[in-house]
């Protein structure tokens, strides 16, 4: 494999996935700056001093790193005035940019854009895709990002949605390379190694369970192979 497909990131010869760096290395990028970060205090509290949220991005709970994305600033508050978010969503809409559009309003947890459409909340892509294509073709369809185009969760450029069903979107992560499963999950307790050791464990599941610090239910699923299928 040539170098031009390595991940940038000095020593990981992991093919590159986007913006030069693998997958593991572009989603820390994208989520904290720097791709050489490892999902530092993911549990721990918001780095704002007095604030107990639970954190989100770059170290901030979802506010503060809504406000830290918007104006750099994580403690600055501005009143967006009534109706700019849609504002800004229509403007996108008549854009022919085939770049990454990112919202730069309210951000949920899971990264995607939010506002206020006639009183009730939704998501800034859906809205973007439904005002630029018209409404899903069942409802089992979702907004998603188009695979191998746009891995950004708060772009709403049109150009880079489409209607798919949740199978399809399950399919486009893993032939985009975005789906995690097994270790690849930042919170993930057990390697692929213990898991084999878990099968091949004679003991009780109990006994197995406290000494990998996980549910008796959790190890019973891992000998059935309900879970962590991919490893054999």
């Amino acid at each position: 494999m040539s170098n031009d497909l390595l991940c940038s990131v000095d020593g990981c010869a992991k093919k590159a996935h986007c913006r030069g760096f693998c997958t593991k290395h572009y989603r820390r990028w994208r989520k904290y700056g720097d791709p050489l970060i490892s999902w530092p205090n993911k549990t721990g509290p918001c780095s704002v001093e007095g604030c107990n949220e639970k954190r989100s991005g770059k170290g901030f709970c979802t506010v503060h790193y809504a406000r830290f994305r918007r104006h750099g600033d994580p403690l600055k508050v501005v009143k967006t005035p009534y109706g700019e978010p849609l504002a800004f969503l229509e403007e996108a809409l008549r854009s022919d940019t085939d770049e990454c559009i990112l919202w730069p309003y309210a951000i949920a947890s899971h990264g995607y854009g939010m506002l206020q459409v006639n009183g009730e909340l939704k998501l800034a892509h859906r809205v973007a895709l439904e005002r630029s294509v018209g409404p899903p073709p069942t409802p089992r369809h979702q907004a998603t990002h188009a695979p191998s185009i746009c891995h950004e969760p708060a772009c709403i450029n049109p150009r880079h949605l489409r209607w798919a069903t949740a199978a399809e979107n399950a399919f486009d992560r893993r032939v985009d390379g975005t789906h995690r499963e097994g270790d690849q999950v930042p919170w993930v307790k057990l390697s692929p190694t213990d898991i084999l050791a878990i099968r091949n464990d004679m003991r009780s599941q109990s006994a197995i369970a406290t000494d990998y610090g996980i549910s008796q239910g959790h190890v019973s699923e891992i000998k059935n192979r309900h879970v962590w299928r991919h490893i054999s």
